[in-house]
Formats: C-alpha cells, sequence, structure tokens
C-alpha cells in the first residue's frame, strides 16, 4: 500500500512554528492599497545557535483575477484592487489530481491565483529576491506547502521570498492548437507573478533589479522556460533550477489531441475547438478530473506541459538553447544521486513506508520499462537491461532489479543536466553545477530508510526545514525528523549557497564588497561549470569540489542510443504493417507487373 504524504498547511505551519508570537500587524502600501501581515517570532529552541527568527508573512495576496466562468481557459488577467488586503490566511491549492504517493491536501479552489510573500525582519532595504515555481509534473502541488516554507531562507539569507500558484494540469495547459484554449496557461500565469513581483516588491523592501528565480522537478523546468522565452525577459536576473529543466522529455507532443480526448471523457465530446471550450467551462471540476483520468494512462509521467506556441515559446528549449537564447548570464542548477528512486512510488511500484523495498525480478523489470517508456520491442528491453545489470546479474548471483529500475527512472531527470551543463557553457554562461549526495536521516516523501538522496529530498534543505526542530518537552510535531546540529549546519550552508546566488550570481559571495563577504566554513570555492572543467559541488558534510561527468555511460545511452533504437523499432514496425498490407491484398491470386509489391 503507498501511503500519501499529506500537505495540511494550516495545521503544519501551526506545528512549525508552535512558539509563534505575534508582534503586531505589519503591513504595506502598494500601488493598489494596503497590504496587512502578520509577524512570526520563533523561539530560540528550535535552533542550534538560539539565534531568534522573524520574518514578516504576507500570505494569499491575489495576483491576477479569479480564473473562473468566462475567464477560464484564458490569458491571466490583472487583478486590480481598491482599499485592504487581509494577508493573514493560509494560502489554497489549484485543482488537480493527485501525484501517487504525494497529495496536497490543502483547500483546493479554481480561485487560485494568489502568492505568498516572505520578508525578514527587521526588513533589508534594498534586498534581493527570491522567487519560488513549485514543482508537480505540470499537475500537482502548491506554491506554500509545509516542506517548503521559507521562513528560515528568508531570515537567514535576509532574501525575500515570494511563492505562488499557477493553474496546473487540466486548466493550465491543454491546447486545441488555434487559440481557443490557449497553450501555456500556466506559464503565463507564472509570468503574470512575475510581473506582480517587479510593481510591487520595492513596497516590501525588495529589489526588483536583483530578483532569482528558482524551482524543482517542473518547477525546474518551468525556470528554464522563462530563461527562454522572449517574454520573460527582464522580469529577473538570476536562475536556479533544482532537478528539472526543459530538456526532459515530456512526451507531450500530440497534446491537441490529447486535449480533444481530455473533452470527451469530460462530457464535452466535440470536434471542433470553439464548442469544446465553450463546453468546458460550463463543466464541474469532478467532470474535468474525470476527463484527466481518461488521458493519464502512464502514471508517473507528464501528459500535459509547456509546449511550442510561437507566442510564450518561439521554439523548442533543445534550439533555443543551442542559438544561446538565454535570459540571464548566471545560472546554479544540479540534481541529486538518486533521483530515480522516487520514482518507483509515483508510479505505484513501491511504498513511502518504512519498510523495504519489493523484490523485482527480470520479467517483472522488463515489464516496468516497456509500461513506462512505451517500448514495445524486446531488443531494446533486452539492450536496457545490458545496460544497467552489473556483473552479479551477468554471472547469476543477484536477481533483483528493483535498483535498476530506479536507475532507469534516474534517467529522467539526471542525464538533461549534462547537455543543460554544456549549452551553458557554450553560450557562455556562468553556471554553477552541483548534486546532491547527503542521504537525509528524515524524508521528505516519508518513513522510507531506502530511496538515498533522492527527488524533492533537496528542498528542506533549501529552505532550512532541519532548523525547525522541536523540545524534547515541547510539540512533536517535528520531533525527530533531523539529526540535529550536522543537518542544520548542512541546511544553513545551502541556505547561504542558494541566498549569495541570488545576492550576487556567486554562489560562495554573500557581497560585490570583499570586506563584506560572509564564509563561515571557510569551504572550498565552488567553481564554475565549463565544458573543459566540468566542476561541479557535491552537497553533502564538507560540500567538496569534484570534476567530471556523474553516470557519463548510463545517460550517452539513455540521451543517443536509446532515442535512436526506439526511432528504428518505429520505422520497422510501419514497414511491417506495409508488408502485411501488401501480403493482404495479394494473398488471394497471383500479382503481374504494377500489380506486385515493391522489391
Amino acid at each position: 500500500m503507498v501511503r500519501k504524504v499529506v500537505f495540511a498547511f494550516p495545521l503544519v505551519l501551526s506545528i512549525l512554528l508552535c512558539s509563534v508570537e505575534s508582534r503586531g500587524t505589519p503591513f504595506v502600501d502598494t500601488q493598489n492599497g494596503r497590504i496587512l501581515g502578520r509577524t512570526i517570532k520563533v523561539t530560540p529552541w528550535q535552533f542550534p545557535d538560539s539565534e531568534t527568527i522573524v520574518v514578516e508573512a504576507y500570505t494569499k495576496i491575489p495576483y491576477a483575477e479569479s480564473p473562473v466562468g468566462e475567464l477560464r481557459y484564458k490569458h491571466p488577467v490583472k487583478k486590480v484592487w481598491t482599499g485592504e488586503v487581509d494577508a493573514t490566511k493560509p494560502n489554497v491549492a489549484c485543482p488537480q489530481v493527485p501525484l501517487i504517493g504525494f497529495t496536497v491536501e490543502m483547500e483546493e479552489t479554481e480561485d487560485c491565483l494568489y502568492l505568498d510573500v516572505f520578508v525578514p525582519s527587521p526588513r533589508p532595504n534594498p534586498a534581493p529576491v527570491m522567487v519560488w515555481i513549485h514543482g508537480g509534473g505540470f499537475f500537482a502541488g502548491a506554491g506554500s506547502v509545509p516542506e517548503q516554507l521559507p521562513i528560515p531562507l528568508s531570515f537567514y539569507g535576509e532574501v525575500i521570498v515570494v511563492t505562488f500558484n499557477y493553474r496546473l494540469g487540466m486548466l493550465g495547459f491543454l491546447n486545441t492548437g488555434d487559440g481557443e484554449i490557449p497553450a501555456n496557461l500556466g506559464m503565463f500565469d507564472q509570468r503574470e507573478a512575475l510581473i506582480w513581483v517587479q510593481e510591487n516588491i520595492a513596497a516590501f523592501g525588495g529589489d526588483p533589479g536583483r530578483v532569482t528565480i528558482f524551482g524543482e522537478s517542473a518547477g525546474g523546468a518551468s525556470v528554464n522556460f522563462h530563461l527562454l522565452s522572449p517574454l520573460s525577459a527582464g522580469l529577473f536576473r538570476g536562475a536556479i533550477l533544482q532537478s528539472g529543466n526543459a530538456l526532459l522529455n515530456m512526451g507531450n507532443t500530440d497534446l491537441v489531441e490529447k486535449t480533444f480526448e481530455f473533452g470527451k471523457g469530460a462530457g464535452c465530446d466535440f470536434n471542433n475547438s470553439k464548442d469544446l471550450a465553450e463546453c468546458l467551462r460550463g463543466r464541474s471540476l469532478e467532470d474535468l478530473k474525470d476527463g484527466y483520468i481518461i488521458i493519464n494512462v502512464h502514471p508517473g509521467h507528464i501528459e500535459l506541459a509547456p509546449v511550442v506556441d510561437g507566442h510564450f515559446l518561439n521554439d523548442t528549449p533543445l534550439k533555443l538553447m543551442q542559438q544561446g537564447h538565454v535570459n540571464v548570464d548566471n545560472v546554479l542548477h544540479g540534481d541529486l544521486l538518486n533521483e530515480g528512486s522516487c520514482f518507483t512510488i509515483f508510479t505505484g511500484f513501491a511504498s513511502t513506508e518504512d519498510i523495504p523495498p519489493p523484490v523485482l525480478t527480470l520479467d517483472d523489470f522488463k515489464n516496468h520499462l516497456a509500461n513506462f517508456f512505451k517500448i514495445d520491442d524486446p531488443l531494446i528491453l533486452d539492450t536496457i537491461v545490458f545496460v544497467l545489470s552489473d556483473s552479479a546479474h551477468i554471472t547469476g548471483n543477484k536477481t533483483d532489479y528493483f535498483k535498476e529500475l530506479a536507475d532507469a527512472f534516474d534517467s529522467i531527470i539526471s542525464c538533461p543536466i549534462n547537455p543543460f551543463s554544456n549549452l551553458l557553457s557554450t553560450a557562455g554562461k556562468t553556471a554553477y553545477r552541483y548534486t546532491m549526495t547527503h542521504a537525509p536521516s528524515h524524508s521528505a516523501l516519508g518513513p522510507l530508510k531506502w530511496a538515498g538522496a533522492t527527488h524533492v529530498e533537496d528542498i528542506p534543505y533549501v529552505f532550512g526545514s532541519p532548523l525547525l526542530r522541536e523540545r524534547e518537552d515541547g510539540p512533536k510535531g517535528m520531533s525527530g525528523f533531523f539529526d540535529g546540529a550536522e543537518e542544520a549546519a548542512l541546511s544553513r550552508q545551502i541556505m547561504r549557497y542558494w541566498s549569495n546566488f541570488a545576492k550576487t550570481g556567486n554562489p560562495n559571495l554573500s557581497s560585490q564588497d570583499p570586506k563584506e563577504v560572509n564564509n563561515p566554513l571557510d569551504l572550498e570555492e565552488w567553481q564554475p561549470f565549463t565544458n573543459e572543467q566540468p566542476y561541479y559541488k557535491e552537497l553533502d558534510y564538507g560540500f567538496p569540489t569534484r570534476e567530471g561527468v556523474m553516470k557519463a555511460k548510463e545517460c550517452h545511452f539513455w540521451t543517443t542510443i536509446f532515442p535512436k533504437m526506439m526511432a528504428q523499432s518505429f520505422e520497422l514496425s510501419m514497414l511491417k504493417t506495409m508488408l502485411a498490407d501488401q501480403v493482404a491484398a495479394h494473398s488471394t491470386g497471383t500479382c503481374n507487373g504494377d500489380s506486385c509489391p515493391e522489391e
């Protein structure tokens, strides 16, 4: 049985900040009106160095009109309001279909285009700004969830952190191909939030000229899309991509066909896009979820995602990057050592419970590969088995292929990192690359112990969750989640790298003034990645610098050989079909001249 990771924002916020004090009502005057927030103070015992953390939180601020009724499946409309906004309420989540093993248990509503702003107190002025784009495969997730509360990051990094929601999956990434349901609505929502930051963040003490966007998984891919979109140019200065970029194979080339298939499943069986769009605007959210279930036949796959539309995205990400079209000069990006482990959960094979992963026979391994990667050719399956097997498999001393399945899934996230790094270097950009090898003492996915440094496990360290510990005599909401001072220090340094990058474009420097540079751990400098010297920083105790290309053999297979084999297999399948048709057409008689099949 797969355990769902339940994110209950209001409850967990109260647990994490169980020693919160209200210190009056902070407010910000913007061009629209006044925004009322709240001051959060966390008592010193939650932190290893007895510091007190104080942050102003402004939550559920509208940045666009509610995309309901006639605005469903339309581009976002800037929110204009007057008077006061009460930004003290917990945010909501956009409608979504849960990902296996990962459920955002928050209020779901189509009226979801809100953002949260976290400001360190006292306010640094002007402060760099970090805008978080959440992941979830473009069909799940929310801007603010318990493992992603950026309160420690804001305070210790001395940065303003903004998180926001955007329309997902069935509401944000359909596409009729003719504008009736425009493509990339979720990306336009993201862009609208970035415009809001440019227009309003100065009122919070932020510097609109020092905005860094950062995201994980689909959020990292989103960051990449903004790097390439002419419509996003000038809205940010730096970019951080965690476990995701736009070179991922998202498998959404038939999005128009999927949109009409989705409509049929939602009760809107029309052949023309105008009638389809009008019908879908009148369907309930449950109807839309039914439609999504129809097209979501491969668990763990991204069925609806950004596409080339000639507006937000003018060409494929690969071609744009090959042409050097990157909107900023400085990029920080990377992955985790065991990315694929969590995909064994997302696909429903493994569990988040504290039990060993299941044993996977060779036949089961091939079946999972065939289903997930849509492979019909047994020769390709045998080739994958050969590439991923170790010597113990070959000699017959090992019959469990679970790790090999996780390694296959690993290719989805980790292998696009290599060409992304190379293309940034070729374009003359300064890129800092990392791989997180530290296996957390507490997994963000649940009590499982076998996953290692897997997908999403970096988020708690970036946001400072290991610092939010409980006393033995205090509430038990976070008790025992992390191992204490060592992991807290690891998180502090990762936050320092991320916030330094937001300040200067260099993770080593907190200031352009050498006298103000803060490097309390006296760590080895994080060297930029180049094609000639492929340096990367290992995120683990000591933060060693490494050089080389990780998983080079496996990634060469997945990025170069595997696509060619799949293409050749498809061509062979087409030839077999043509031959069968020709043979069938002439099976009842002899052929003569032009009536014979061509040799």
